[in-house]
This record gives C-alpha cells, sequence and structure tokens, in this order.
C-alpha cells in the first residue's frame, strides 16, 4: 500500500473464524510529507564554486526543472525566484536581464503542495562589456563654408547606453555634433565614448573639404571726372 498525499489514515483489519465469529482492530497510520528539494541550472557560464558569470544586458535562462519531490508532488510544484529584489518571477522556467553590471544573489523557493518548501540561492557576477562605437554622418556639408552633423552611433547594454559620455575632438558632448568648416583640406572627426564603467571606445572618419572658387562679378559704373587735351600741328581752317 502507497500513500500518494500526506495525511492520517485508518487501517481496519478483521479476523474471522471457522465458526462465523469476527473481530477488527483499528490502526492510524500518519504520513507524513516528503519536503521538495530545490534546484536549478542556467545557459550562463558557471564556476567551479558555483558562482554565475554573465553580462549586462545579455538575458539569463533559469530552469528548476532539476528540482525533485515524490512523484505525486512533482506535478504540483511551485517555483518561486527573487532576483535581488530586483523583480520576483514564478515558473519552472524563467528568463532574466541585467543592466547593470556588479554582484548579485538568485533565490529559488519550490514550494509542494503540502507548503513544504526548499530554497537554494547562487552568486551572479555581472560583467561590464566594453562598448564599441562608429560615426555616422547625417549631412556631409562636401565643401567649404557648409555645416557638417556628425552623430556617435553606439552598441553597448540599454542601461549604458543612455548613461554614455561622448567627447568630439577631446570636448564634452552629446551624441550628436555639428562642425562647420572654414578652408578646404583634409580633416578627421573623431569621438571617444566612456560607459558607466568608465570602459571606453574612440573612432574616427576621414574626409576632404572641397575648396569653392571664387565668383567675379563685374557691374556697370558711372564714374565722374575732369578729361584735358592737348593739341599740337597747323590750323587747317586759319584765315587769309
Amino acid at each position: 500500500v502507497s500513500f500518494s498525499v500526506a495525511g492520517r489514515y485508518p487501517i481496519v483489519g478483521w479476523v474471522f473464524d471457522d465458526q462465523g465469529a469476527s473481530d477488527y482492530e483499528v490502526a492510524f497510520v500518519e504520513v507524513v510529507n516528503v519536503p521538495p528539494v530545490a534546484c536549478f541550472v542556467t545557459n550562463a557560464t558557471v564556476l567551479e564554486n558555483g558562482t554565475i558569470i554573465a553580462f549586462e544586458g545579455e538575458p539569463i535562462l533559469f530552469n528548476a526543472s532539476l528540482s525533485n519531490d515524490t512523484p505525486s508532488d512533482n506535478e504540483v510544484l511551485e517555483y518561486y525566484w527573487n532576483f535581488s529584489g530586483i523583480d520576483y518571477l514564478e515558473g519552472e522556467t524563467v528568463e532574466f536581464t541585467y543592466y547593470k553590471s556588479g554582484s548579485y544573489v538568485v533565490d529559488l523557493t519550490v514550494v509542494d503542495d503540502d507548503g513544504a518548501k526548499s530554497h537554494v540561492s547562487a552568486l551572479i557576477k555581472v560583467m561590464n562589456r566594453d562598448p564599441t562605437c562608429d560615426i555616422f554622418v547625417e549631412n556631409d556639408g562636401i565643401v567649404e563654408g557648409e555645416t557638417y552633423i556628425f552623430r556617435a552611433v553606439v552598441n553597448d547594454s540599454p542601461l549604458d547606453v543612455v548613461l554614455m559620455d561622448y567627447y568630439w575632438w577631446g570636448s564634452y558632448g552629446g551624441w550628436r555634433t555639428t562642425k562647420l568648416f572654414e578652408d578646404n583640406g583634409e580633416y578627421v572627426v573623431d569621438v571617444l565614448v566612456v560607459d558607466d564603467d568608465n570602459a571606453t571606445a574612440t573612432t574616427s572618419r576621414y574626409f576632404n573639404v572641397r575648396n569653392v572658387p571664387p565668383i567675379a562679378n563685374i557691374y556697370d559704373a558711372v564714374i565722374y571726372t575732369n578729361v584735358s587735351f592737348s593739341m599740337h600741328g597747323e590750323l587747317w581752317n586759319k584765315a587769309i
């Protein structure tokens, strides 16, 4: 006889002799609940000491299917996840993303149908990933005297992109900047980006600003001046 649910069960035993006499005895069986055992695995890197290594901005999968209990309780287990108080999730399999580097603790609580609980936790080291950067020219001035518009295109975790600092030509600025080149020549535009963990990336672009040839215009003019004449020779109409 096996019992799938914890509780107190009566067992009645009867005896009969060949004369039809009978008797019985009642006994009670106390079936004690077996608590579950919490366990989980992850798709992130796990060190020998159990520490989980992940990168900010990358989803981490947590799977608690290795948690176990008696066969009757395995199908009714409930799973509760606590991600350092940042978020709370439920389910045998969950996904969570850390957007800020640092040390965190993930805690799993498994509860069976009798309310028995089991806990397991692990330390998570979330590493910063260095940003990458490129320069996009929104408006290409082409010739001297025109304004160029440059935009820094950064690849990093969403939170780091929001907190990113930008330095154009060594001066602090935003993710977008303008520049007017007054003379032709070869120029370089460079940008340095710094995330909230002081990780950096820099990139440059070279381009030529063309000369604009001069344009000469002549306009009508009226000039007032004195003119002197000097005449030499014989008089052709001299009277006799």
